[in-house]
């Protein structure tokens, strides 16, 4: 049976257990010497929230390669903002620009995009330059393809050609994930076999109802010799439960759900 761990940070000699706040972060230097930053230095340099977001310029959107796209978010006006979002929106769908800025995210500074999206805006966070190397891409070698290959090739592409669906877009290993879960789950904890059908609630017929719950309140019979009731037991006797009151209550109910019954039926004037 497997059982919780903890981390536990401990010195050279794999025994002197360490503190937390005694880990600090260091560089590495020439040799065997670290430049040392305490938590505190370093959290002063993240940068600070802002809650606008600053424009430098606006471009072509067919200038960026696609290589700098990182993440997408949604960017929805503050209060009070709405006119200038909307002005801001349909200035980038009659320009065809995007526009390029800079907003503070988890500590740094990252440089975006903001386009206009199917109704709202869009913000894509890009890449530093140093990030992207176009050096690594293959280098096509002209002249190794015919023209009779090349044109059955483009023939090929427009035969298959479609549309882009993004319900096609699936993880696929969160599904395998997922289903094994379940699958473990089930065999730690069966699940009742049978038929998986939903049952439906039986359908209770509301004056046969009526009928016995009148019976049941009814005053118990007289005696035929005396003419009057039955004596009454011994309260030292054990006492038994009360199903008149219970059965009052039901037809109180149940009276109340033959009236709505009723109302239901009740054909439209």
């Amino acid at each position: 049976m497997s059982r919780p761990f903890t981390w536990r940070y401990v010195g050279e000699d794999a025994t002197t257990l360490l503190a937390r706040n005694a880990i600090f972060k260091a560089y590495a230097l020439e040799g065997n010497n670290y430049a040392v930053f305490r938590q505190s230095e370093l959290a002063a340099l993240r940068a600070s929230k802002a809650s606008d977001l600053p424009v430098t310029h606006f471009v072509d959107p067919s200038e960026i390669d696609q290589k700098y796209y990182d993440k997408s978010y949604d960017v929805w006006p503050d209060r009070g903002g709405e006119k200038g979002y909307e002005l801001f929106s349909l200035g980038l769908r009659d320009t065809g620009f995007v526009a390029i800025g800079e907003v503070p995210l988890f500590g740094r500074e990252r440089s975006v995009v903001i386009r206009r999206g199917r109704r709202g805006l869009v913000l894509h966070t890009l890449f530093c330059a140093k990030e992207v190397n176009f050096d690594d891409e293959y280098d096509l070698k002209p002249g190794l393809a015919s023209d009779n290959e090349l044109e059955l090739t483009r023939a090929l592409m427009r035969a298959q050609r479609g549309t882009f669906d993004p319900a096609g877009l699936r993880d696929k290993f969160q599904e395998r994930v997922l289903e094994f879960v379940l699958t473990r789950c089930q065999a730690v904890f069966p699940m009742v076999a049978g038929d998986a059908t939903p049952r439906t609630a039986p359908v209770v017929d509301i004056a046969d109802a009526l009928r016995r719950s009148i019976d049941a309140t009814r005053k118990p019979p007289r005696s035929e010799a005396t003419g009057r009731s039955p004596r009454k037991k011994d309260k030292r006797q054990t006492k038994q439960p009360r199903p008149a009151r219970r059965n009052r209550c039901r037809l109180d109910l149940l009276l109340g759900l033959l009236a709505f019954a009723e109302v239901l039926v009740q054909p439209s004037q």
